[in-house]
């Protein structure tokens, strides 16, 4: 956690290799982070950053490009939206996962900021990634929305390794361990 421009984001695209340049060393399991083939990384990883994407495309695709193997599987798609919360919202849409989302298109479904959020979510949740990043996940959240996200996202992470990023004191109690960035260092961990 961190002021805005500590450097949290910067972590993420750093671990991501969507960052190249950066003075010292990333480590992975004792791995130098530029040993490793950034197609086996990314299979390790699941993000969601702040400014996550809105896709004016069906629920199935918004959801599935998370893994695009199970992108027909239903079970698995309405699995990871009700790890995100929003599968609910999915059931009541007339033609559910194959619902348009966004006003491009004349039969569009509108989300929330909230919604579009969780959406980005369950996309996250469909990878099988031993490491799932949200980058201020609850942004556009409100408190019991947020609560439930963080609840599940630490149930979900059991026996792998979630990250997530924010400037909010109140997502950090559920924590297991807090590092506080200050200008792109660590000014204090526990």
């Amino acid at each position: 956690m961190g002021k805005n421009g500590s450097g949290k984001s910067t972590i993420v695209k750093l671990l991501t290799k969507m960052y190249q340049k950066y003075d010292g060393e990333i480590l992975i399991n004792d791995i130098p982070i530029e040993n490793i083939k950034q197609e086996e990384l990314l299979k390790e990883i699941s993000t969601v950053f702040q400014d996550f994407e809105k896709y004016e495309m069906p629920v199935r695709e918004n959801i599935g490009f998370g893994n695009i193997t199970h992108i027909k599987e239903d079970k698995q798609l309405l699995l990871a939206a009700e790890k995100a919360g929003i599968k609910d919202v999915i059931e009541s849409m007339p033609l559910q996962l194959d619902n348009q989302l966004g006003r491009w298109f004349a039969d569009g479904y509108q989300l929330s900021g909230g919604q579009w959020q969780r959406i980005a979510i369950a996309r996250a949740f469909m990878r099988k990634a031993t490491l799932c990043i949200l980058d201020e996940p609850s942004s556009a959240l409100d408190p019991l929305a947020e609560k439930e996200v963080f609840i599940t996202f630490k149930d979900l992470m059991k026996d792998k390794i979630g990250l997530f990023i924010s400037h909010r004191y109140s997502s950090v109690r559920f924590s297991d361990k807090i590092l506080v960035l200050e200008n792109g260092h660590v000014a204090e961990c526990g």
